[in-house]
């Protein structure tokens, strides 16, 4: 669901008339020329398409505020049109409350992160019809939980306490800390949560969380590794900080930099760095991923005790990005893609150790 153009905003229009958006008129958004009966006809079908929508089991993506708001503002007064229409069925749809913030930054700023609440219908709230005397007070209600979901989501942003401590936990929970094999890097590490079970010959431990620069992994190395003596450390990284605009070297260089460091500690723990992967979400990024791997590649030989996982082409099938391997986001890995991974990183581990 989306607001009408007004009449100068052709890029608008043509960017929204491609994806078949219910259109709705906003606020502050109305063309002068537009009379009132001309407005109330538009809203009547707008509400005959939405609930037509509904009964046919299409979901519908909506901003209750009818605006854009930055985070720290964030969320802005809801307005009641959509909660009138969800009442107003004979079977109330479930609604999904989805928490966004950060996304009015710069991902050198802050990391983007959204969270899913709990889903309700009107009828929790008494509602059960858009003339229900409760429906202010349950709008008001669900606009407070935004406002407590945004807050919370926002301070456990701040510089990944939550994650980190989850992962401090984890470590403390170890019943020893001597010869482990450690994953440590961004989304991709965090997300493979098989990894005890794909290596069972090792007492594994990840450390990898979401979103992670690799000054944000170099920001927390000595306080995850405090107590932490691995046989092997597994990286991933770099892949986040494409978005940063950096080049290929300078990201070569940030690697090798954060490795030097990760020796500096553990001078005899071997170290496997895994190449930045391919994906939907960056295809095009692929040219400077296959350039950043290639010179790490090259870096990589010429230090002891480090060694590179390049399972790049293994992703690929005639040459272009198996979706087999991701997730429907187009950027993290399926189940069949950590597989592939698993392999390419056993094969290394068998040929070292």
């Amino acid at each position: 669901m989306v607001r009408y153009s007004l009449p100068d905003e052709e890029n608008h229009r043509n960017y929204y008339d491609k994806f078949g958006y219910i259109r709705v008129y906003a606020n502050h958004f109305i063309p002068k020329e537009l009379t009132k009966k001309e407005i109330k006809k538009a809203n009547k079908q707008f509400y005959l398409q939405a609930a037509a929508a509904l009964e046919n089991n299409i979901n519908l993506v909506f901003s209750p505020e009818g605006a854009s708001y930055y985070t720290d503002e964030s969320p802005g007064s809801f307005l009641k049109g959509i909660f009138k229409l969800a009442s107003s069925l004979k079977q109330q749809p479930l609604l999904v409350p989805i928490v966004l913030v950060n996304f009015d930054k710069l991902p050198s700023e802050a990391p983007y992160k959204c969270q899913i609440l709990p889903p309700f219908r009107m009828r929790d709230f008494g509602v059960t019809s858009p003339e229900s005397d409760l429906l202010n007070n349950a709008v008001q209600k669900i606009n407070d939980t935004f406002k407590i979901g945004v807050k919370e989501l926002s301070r456990e942003d701040q510089n990944f306490e939550g994650e980190i401590a989850v992962l401090k936990k984890n470590i403390l929970q170890k019943k020893s800390k001597k010869e482990l094999l450690v994953f440590y890097g961004s989304s991709t590490l965090r997300l493979w949560k098989n990894v005890a079970q794909d290596f069972p010959r090792w007492d594994t431990l990840n450390l990898g969380f979401g979103g992670a620069f690799i000054h944000s992994l170099n920001d927390y190395f000595e306080e995850l590794f405090r107590d932490v003596q691995p046989k092997v450390i597994v990286l991933y990284l770099g892949g986040n900080d494409l978005t940063l605009g950096f080049t290929a070297s300078k990201i070569v260089a940030e690697i090798v930099s954060f490795i030097d460091r990760v020796q500096a500690q553990f001078p005899n723990t071997k170290i496997l760095n895994i190449s930045i992967k391919p994906s939907f979400e960056r295809q095009h990024e692929l040219k400077k991923i296959k350039e950043i791997n290639a010179q790490l590649g090259e870096k990589i030989e010429t230090l002891h005790n480090v060694y590179q996982v390049d399972f790049y082409e293994s992703l690929l099938k005639n040459k272009r990005i198996n979706e087999v391997y991701f997730l429907q986001d187009g950027l993290h890995l399926s189940a069949e893609g950590y597989q592939v991974l698993r392999k390419a990183i056993d094969e290394k581990l068998d040929h070292l150790i």
